[in-house]
């Protein structure tokens, strides 16, 4: 019994028995090349990852806004948005934006280096 593998293209899900080295596999419906693996995946997503931890504070904390009005020079990160929101008691606004720039993409950068490390 071979492989199930999907068509990045049209979809179509067939089974592959084994491939010879150095043979291509082509979809029977639209003959477009299939590819069981890339090699050192796991290792480039490692390193990918690990790169957008690195880069994930610095863009937090750089300005994301600046402005010029009336002769007064004023830049305003994230976090400092966030603040003005809780501030001005714009709770879920806040949160939201907490929530939706700030938590999940760390999450999801944390979340994705522990799968690629955990992963057999």
């Amino acid at each position: 019994m071979g492989k199930l593998v999907a068509c990045q293209t049209c979809g179509l899900v067939q089974e592959v028995d084994g491939v010879p080295k150095g043979s291509v596999i082509k979809c029977a419906r639209c003959h477009f090349q299939i590819f069981h693996r890339r090699v050192d995946s796991r290792v480039r997503t490692l390193a990918f990852s690990i790169a957008a931890l690195i880069l994930y504070i610095p863009s937090n904390l750089y300005p994301i806004v600046t402005a010029e009005y009336q002769g007064h020079h004023i830049q305003t990160t994230i976090f400092q948005g966030i603040s003005s929101l809780f501030s001005l008691h714009q709770y879920f606004i806040g949160s939201l934006m907490f929530f939706t720039s700030m938590l999940t993409p760390g999450l999801k950068i944390i979340g994705l280096i522990f799968i690629t490390l955990t992963l057999d």
